[in-house]
């Protein structure tokens, strides 16, 4: 299991780049190495494991644990229904999840220093020199080949052989199972059924989504500012709102067929009927709270992947435009570049825009003979012409407490996330 098994598992591998083409004075793309001879320097071969432990001794290994444990998830729910006036439903109900053991997609470095050590020691780390008593072990390609000394990280790391040349890496951990998460929530329905040419369907949801792992398998959902945690030993210091948490979410959803037409309430025959009835207009309304923004973490530190203090409520204050999005000067540089931050991954008082869709259609179905059917539709998406911001930069600039001009554009958004209201007509023929 020890290799690249962020590919696979099936241990040692090699792998030979075949560089096809190249670029010619002139910018045109040119072919380098032609198919029938693609690896003119040969090709490289696989070390197998005769060497055992000493084995890619000098560069850095991607691993799985010998005992993995087994992702887990809990599902609960209890809630209740009740039916009145015949054709409405109304339901209620509480909806929980817990899940444990699920990989992290950032993964987890066995060379990665715990905080302890990095307080115990501090800069000596860096600064610091010890004798290469490694010096036999280091391959040529090494930046420790023909050192005397070495930095001082490398003599209180677990596989130091194995470094990748900085503090903190060397023995990548593919898939760690430590992430957890916990989701609370209210969901509310009602639903009428189909009477009386008119039906609807609305639902609320009042929920709530922890977790210490920030790239979930469902990564394309939410914005995900913040990969990797302080200190993965310790995801406690994680553990925080969820960027896919959505506090409030409504939709509604309404179907109705016009009262024009033969044999409504404005009864209608001939050339027009065939034009002004039989028409259905549809409805769609959604709403959410927009989801949470993370707290920045570029704090420079060359320690761990330290994040910023806060000492107030960024969202108090603020005037939420696209100039300024929160209150940046709520947070502010750690003290030490030994200690955590203390403002959480995600902050649950500050999120982005909310979602405003509000969408509507209209169609007719004209019957042609007995098996023949053309259907008209007039749709428009985003009928209110609604404007959704943005993500706010997020980012940090180590030397704002002297100088706050450096902060130009944090908290800014420059972007937004839905389309501008569309049309769409369309004629379907079915047979």
């Amino acid at each position: 299991m020890v290799a690249n098994s962020a590919l696979n598992s099936d241990g040692f591998f090699a792998a030979t780049t075949w560089n096809a083409a190249t670029y010619n004075a002139d910018g045109n793309t040119v072919m380098v190495n032609s198919l029938s001879n693609p690896f003119p320097n040969g090709v490289v071969e696989p070390t197998g494991s005769s060497l055992g432990p000493a084995n890619l001794i000098g560069s850095t290994l991607a691993t799985e644990l010998h005992s993995q444990k087994t992702p887990a998830t809990y599902n609960y729910n209890f809630g209740f229904e009740y039916e009145f006036r015949k054709d409405y439903v109304f339901s209620a109900a509480y909806v929980g999840s817990h899940a444990l053991y699920q990989p992290l997609a950032y993964g987890a470095d066995l060379n990665y220093l715990p905080l302890s050590v990095i307080q115990q020691y501090q800069s000596a780390l860096i600064n610091n020199t010890v004798p290469d008593k490694w010096e036999p072990i280091w391959p040529t390609t090494s930046p420790f080949y023909g050192q005397a000394t070495v930095p001082m990280f490398l003599s209180v790391e677990p596989y130091p052989q194995f470094n990748c040349g900085a503090i903190n890496c060397g023995v990548e951990v593919v898939a760690y199972p430590a992430g957890h998460s916990n989701f609370n929530s209210l969901q509310l329905k009602l639903q009428r059924r189909l009477t009386k040419h008119f039906t609807t369907l609305a639902g609320f949801t009042w929920s709530k989504l922890l977790t210490n792992d920030f790239a979930p398998p469902l990564g394309f959902i939410g914005f995900h500012g913040v990969e990797a945690p302080q200190d993965w030993r310790n995801l406690n210091l994680d553990y925080s709102i969820s960027p896919q948490d959505l506090s409030y979410a409504f939709s509604w959803q309404a179907s109705y067929d016009l009262p024009i037409g033969e044999g409504r309430a404005l009864n209608l025959s001939g050339c027009a009927n065939g034009i002004a009835g039989g028409w259905t207009i549809n409805s769609i309304l959604y709403l959410n709270s927009g989801v949470p923004v993370n707290a920045p973490n570029g704090t420079g530190d060359p320690y761990f992947n330290q994040r910023v203090d806060m000492n107030c409520n960024p969202a108090t204050g603020a005037p939420h435009s696209v100039t300024q999005w929160f209150n940046w000067t709520c947070f502010a540089q750690p003290a030490s570049q030994f200690v955590p931050g203390t403002a959480p991954a995600f902050l649950d008082g500050v999120r982005t825009d909310g979602g405003r869709e509000f969408d509507l259609s209209l169609y007719k179905n004209i019957h042609i003979g007995e098996s023949k059917t053309l259907q008209l539709q007039f749709a428009a998406y985003n009928v209110t012409n609604y404007v959704q911001f943005g993500y706010p930069n997020i980012f940090w600039n180590p030397g704002a407490a002297s100088t706050p001009g450096l902060m130009s554009g944090f908290g800014q958004i420059t972007s937004v996330l839905n389309t501008p209201r569309q049309f769409q007509f369309a004629a379907r023929s079915s047979f």
